[in-house]
């Protein structure tokens, strides 16, 4: 993990906060929570993404 937890919501109301996209630096977690009925979540690597040294993560992991 590279620094500590943060905390990104994503989605159109910039007024209060939220961005239309965020960065996760290469060798860091990431994780998404749906915070409404449902969401469309997607993921874009570069460059380009190579199987060696993926890890997922056990259901219940959490970064304190």
């Amino acid at each position: 993990v590279v620094g500590p937890r943060r905390d990104i919501t994503l989605g159109a109301d910039l007024a209060s906060g939220a961005r239309p996209q965020a960065i996760v630096p290469a060798r860091s977690w990431q994780a998404a929570q749906s915070t409404g009925a449902w969401s469309l979540v997607g993921c874009t690597v570069s460059p380009a993404f190579q199987f060696d040294g993926f890890e997922l993560a056990a259901p219940g992991f959490d970064i304190p």
